[in-house]
């Protein structure tokens, strides 16, 4: 009964709201504002609020000022607002907190449906992040680098829920301005095995006490060992552990000295139960944790202070403590994880010709489809475009990887980083020769997005920036390579490396290729037309970030004229030449 009466008043107010003109921030009709029903802190909460409350027609998402998502359904008259709400909420069909909003704090709206978690798990690098196909050992992994990452403040348990889904979301807006993929776990899978061959992270059983956590064994001193006492102190950092057995006085005063001693910021975290005493606070230079378990008559006690300067390390330790020895740390050795790390790691490692995993690298390049490439022998050109403002381009790796010279719109440039498995370079233009940097997309476009490309095709013969506008053909490349989506904007000898970019002006892709049609009508009989590619942009994100170099991220929220388009693009946009001696 309440679901049909819900559908039938939001079909009213959708109605109510169709005709009229829509304000300047285009979120809501003109004289109208939203009904706002629910704000999570992540968009994967907000999808799980929308499929319990069984709205998965009628809302909107959009990503706050205050970096929450707002959840809103219709939109109704702003001069009736108030009596429409009370006649809602009177008859059970929205929350009882729901309010009417303008949408003045919205950035932007989010496609939340194109990426609702449905069907089968999908375990493909490059597909939306699915913690389904992974173990327990797998996902407390993950937890553990989120922790060190300074992003995940809980229990390493392999209980992958609304805390470790926000922490991932938190971890890849920060680093990539985007949504998880399964490519990022396996990102943090290897940032963490990388941490361990630093320092040594591992679980350390605590003899005597019956309880374990995960320490930096490598570079920890024993400064005291008396029974079950021992205290450890980190040789560079600012980081010590105490491990004892106390009595049931003892114990309580340990812990009521720490709330009383200390010149604590705010109020202490504390866990009174009857077999576990938690202690836990902050002053301007140290956060502390005390956590005591009844064992056998005693309380086996672990006290972890750490500067504040280290709060991945602190997190990473207090959230792996438990009881007993066989907790979880280590990711399946022949899990999903594992697979997709080992997966990343072979595309990682083929940045230079005949590195590691060379052999791998042409088998994928022989995947790729037959492109015109001018830029195989001799001199040639391609473009390229401003990421930061230290004179950084990225380009296509075939249009730089054979040269002796490189030019940036005629200047000397050099050649930072390649990877001929992504095919994408990095290059520096020269001291105080600098444009515009683009930003990269938060989110990938969706299937017949439109898109917008720049570059320097047929130098020589054609003058000038190119400007061209398209859509998304295929969110994937030839044979269902998932590096490269396909587009309809065309594409000629010259346009790789050049930006794609959405309505907002981020950028989404960087050209690579097109069709070669006639070897493609030599193989199939027909001519194939408009088939064009572009390497994704998260793709781009990554290379950028593995090679250390900075990238706008601070995507563009409010649609663009063509016109302020192709102004943006001209200021970022440039001239790639090869000099072959």
């Amino acid at each position: 009964m309440k679901t049909r009466l819900v559908q039938f008043l939001f079909a009213f107010v959708g109605c109510m709201s169709a005709s009229p003109p829509a304000e300047a921030n285009g979120y809501f009709p003109q004289g109208e504002c939203g009904i706002a029903v629910a704000a999570r802190q992540s968009l994967a909460e907000a999808r799980e609020w929308i499929a319990e409350n069984r709205w998965v027609e009628a809302p909107r998402v959009f990503l706050s000022s205050n970096g929450w998502y707002a959840i809103t359904i219709g939109s109704v008259g702003t001069a009736d607002a108030e009596s429409a709400l009370r006649g809602f909420k009177a008859a059970d069909a929205i929350p009882q907190d729901a309010y009417c909003t303008s949408g003045s704090a919205f950035i932007k709206e989010v496609s939340w449906r194109d990426k609702m978690t449905t069907g089968e798990p999908d375990g493909t690098l490059w597909s939306e992040f699915d913690a389904r196909l992974l173990s327990n050992n797998d996902k407390a992994f993950l937890q553990a680098s989120l922790a060190l990452q300074g992003d995940y403040h809980g229990l390493l348990d392999g209980a992958w829920g609304r805390r470790s889904q926000s922490a991932l979301e938190r971890f890849t807006r920060r680093e990539f301005a985007r949504e998880p993929l399964n490519v990022d776990g396996a990102y943090l899978s290897m940032l963490m095995f990388s941490a361990i061959g630093e320092e040594g992270w591992r679980r350390e059983p605590l003899e005597g006490l019956a309880m374990s956590l995960v320490l930096p064994m490598d570079n920890l001193l024993i400064e005291r060992t008396d029974g079950r006492r021992k205290d450890w102190r980190h040789t560079t950092k600012n980081i010590s552990i105490l491990t004892d057995d106390f009595s049931g006085k003892n114990m309580v005063t340990l812990h009521s000295n720490l709330t009383e001693d200390l010149k604590l910021i705010g109020a202490p975290y504390t866990v009174r139960k009857e077999n576990r005493w938690i202690t836990s606070g902050r002053n301007t230079h140290t956060n502390f944790y005390v956590r005591s378990d009844l064992i056998l008559g005693t309380w086996s006690t672990v006290s972890v202070i750490s500067g504040i300067e280290h709060p991945g390390e602190f997190a990473l330790m207090t959230g792996s403590i438990s009881l007993g020895n066989e907790s979880l740390f280590l990711p399946e050795s022949r899990g999903q994880l594992i697979s997709q790390t080992e997966e990343l790691k072979v595309f990682l490692e083929n940045v230079d010709d005949g590195g590691p995993g060379a052999e791998i690298a042409n088998n994928q390049t022989s995947r790729s489809p037959p492109v015109t490439d001018s830029e195989k022998t001799g001199d040639s050109s391609g473009t390229g475009f401003f990421v930061n403002d230290d004179g950084v381009l990225i380009t296509n790796s075939h249009v730089v990887k054979d040269c002796d010279e490189v030019r940036v719109d005629g200047k000397a440039a050099k050649i930072l980083s390649v990877s001929t498995t992504f095919d994408l370079a990095a290059v520096r233009a020269s001291s105080g020769f600098r444009g515009r940097p683009l930003s990269f997309a938060s989110e990938e476009p969706g299937l017949n997005a439109d898109i917008t490309i720049a570059g320097y095709p047929l130098h020589g013969l054609l003058g000038g920036l190119n400007v061209s506008r398209g859509s998304i053909s295929s969110l994937k490349g030839l044979r269902g390579d998932e590096i490269n989506l396909q587009i309809s904007a065309p594409v000629q000898p010259g346009n790789s490396g050049g930006p794609m970019v959405d309505q907002y002006g981020n950028v989404v892709g960087v050209v690579v290729s097109k069709l070669d049609a006639v070897e493609v009508a030599n193989i199939t009989g027909d001519i194939a037309q408009n088939v064009n590619f572009a390497i994704r942009g998260p793709i781009a994100m990554i290379f950028l970030q593995t090679n250390g170099i900075a990238f706008k991220s601070d995507s563009n929220q409010e649609p663009l004229a063509p016109e302020a388009i192709a102004q943006e693009l001209s200021a970022a946009t440039r001239l790639i030449e090869c000099r072959v001696e």
